[in-house]
């Protein structure tokens, strides 16, 4: 057995509460009937200390019960058919070596992983998935309903997780295709996360990159992670952390390119951010994905718990009657007459 509101227990915290009150106004009343009159006295010496705290009892009874049933019991399960209903996401995320800059605190990695995380948090009900990329893509995780599976999966994701070095946003749509077509998606949403910077000149041009993923049907939404000024990429070595440099020996800075990632975004109809530290462009994603309008995205079994919360429900409502039919008032009169 457990409990859908396990909190309204607490409620049983104040039955001591209502032993004392119980007793307290047994005591008053006593007190009041002995004031009253003589023949009240005597009424009250006849009156069975064994009744009273059988309505007492019920009373209590039906007060546990009462809590009891506001926690919702549940035992037993039930399997039903569920058609589900939502938007197919994938999160897209760059792991090329220049993510590592910290430009964005703790890094861009970092930052970007809390991203994709919050944003996993608010997308219950639709299915998630998520890339990998760099010089090439893969799927990281495949379309699902389990986000706590992505969730697991992004806590691990790091840079130089896709061995080709560089950003190929190319090569990110591509993938994207595939994982929306093994599921059949009807809306697919690709939420991008990445400083968006292509060094390599043979890389297709951002129109073409957006074209393709326009003519899949997917909506992108990047997220701009990094910043205009840019930061140096620091690297790890035997003699210790030092500095990525050029063949000409300097160091290579790393510039945010809002121009690329805010194109992309426009000509597949989604819309461009960039972090902030008040995490505005989490809400701002979500909203535009809460706002689309869901797909059939297949059917599943739900295995759940049957609600009891009827049992004790029907069992304080006879308490609470059984209080009722053992009220002292009709005797009392008679013995009054």
């Amino acid at each position: 057995m457990r409990f859908g509101e396990p909190g309204a227990l607490l409620l049983l915290a104040f039955t001591p509460l209502a032993v004392g009150f119980l007793w307290f106004g047994a005591r008053r009343g006593r007190a009041a009937a002995l004031r009253f009159s003589r023949r009240a006295a005597r009424l009250v010496e006849r009156s069975s200390p064994g009744r009273r705290r059988a309505r007492d009892l019920l009373l209590l009874l039906a007060l546990v019960l009462l809590a009891a049933a506001a926690a919702r019991p549940q035992w037993g399960r039930e399997e039903r058919e569920v058609t589900l209903v939502g938007v197919d996401v994938l999160l897209a995320l760059d792991t090329s070596f220049s993510m590592d800059a910290r430009d964005v605190a703790p890094s861009r990695m970092e930052r970007a992983r809390y991203i994709a995380s919050a944003l996993t948090g608010r997308l219950a009900g639709n299915r998630v998935g998520m890339i990998a990329f760099s010089g090439d893509a893969f799927t990281q995780c495949p379309l699902t309903h389990d986000l706590g599976a992505v969730r697991t999966l992004l806590a691990g994701i790091a840079t130089g997780a896709v061995e080709s070095p560089g950003t190929n946003l190319s090569a990110m749509i591509e993938e994207s295709v595939r994982a929306f077509e093994q599921q059949e998606s009807r809306s697919r949403v690709v939420i991008l996360l990445t400083d968006g910077q292509q060094d390599d000149l043979r890389l297709r041009p951002v129109a073409e990159v957006a074209a393709a993923a326009a003519e899949a049907g997917i909506v992108i939404h990047a997220i701009g992670v990094g910043t205009s000024s840019g930061a140096t990429i620091p690297v790890s070595a035997e003699a210790g952390p030092t500095l990525m440099r050029d063949a000409a020996g300097s160091p290579i800075v790393s510039r945010l390119d809002a121009t690329t990632l805010s194109e992309l975004a426009a000509l597949t109809g989604g819309g461009y951010w960039e972090v902030t530290s008040d995490d505005r462009e989490i809400a701002a994603v979500a909203d535009r994905i809460g706002r689309l309008e869901g797909g059939e995205l297949g059917d599943r079994i739900s295995d759940r718990y049957r609600e009891r919360f009827q049992v004790p429900l029907a069992l304080a409502a006879a308490a609470l009657a059984a209080w009722g039919l053992s009220a002292p008032g009709a005797r009392r009169r008679e013995a009054l007459a």
